[in-house]
């Protein structure tokens, strides 16, 4: 998390919210499922237990999910803690108003804690690459430019450093 998000406790990536989503998900199935074996839960058709083996689907690709987003995650801190900072330029901004994250209100409007992602160009030995940043959950500015880390070997492997973006205070 950057400094700007200090405090919040929000996902900075679409895998992780896909994680978050699919283990509740499959954990209530699993649960379900359980209870299907110790109790006669009522059903229209077939039997409780049926939830079982579908929640532990469920929660296997939650799992590999959130695996996928630790990872990305560990490498993007690898980057920004090891990683050669070069100054990169902000191509777009996007906001992703179909992810909502409530942490204070009951009653949410659309788009009113959506967060944002910036797309960024920076140049390395002559070529240019893109790069996107993980989410933002205040609004990105285009002003001046921002630092992209990046492995020198590897040039594509790159991270936005989130501090560096400016934001609406």
């Amino acid at each position: 998390m950057s400094r700007k998000n200090a405090g919040k406790n929000s996902p900075d990536s679409i895998s992780q919210i896909a994680a978050l989503i699919l283990m509740a998900l499959g954990t209530l199935f699993s649960v379900l499922g359980l209870l299907g074996y110790v109790l006669d839960l009522p059903m229209k058709a077939g039997e409780a237990r049926g939830f079982l083996p579908m929640g532990l689907v469920i929660l296997a690709v939650g799992g590999a999910c959130d695996l996928w987003a630790r990872s990305k995650k560990a490498a993007r801190i690898r980057l920004l803690t090891e990683g050669q900072p070069v100054p990169g330029e902000i191509l777009e901004i996007r906001r992703h108003i179909f992810i909502t994250w409530n942490e204070n209100d009951w009653i949410n409007f659309p788009g009113k804690n959506s967060p944002w992602s910036v797309s960024c160009r920076y140049t390395w030995e002559g070529r240019e690459y893109t790069v996107q940043s993980p989410l933002i959950w205040r609004e990105p500015v285009r002003s001046g430019p921002v630092t992209v880390y990046l492995d020198a070997k590897k040039p594509r492997r790159a991270a936005v450093d989130p501090d560096s973006v400016a934001t609406v205070l």
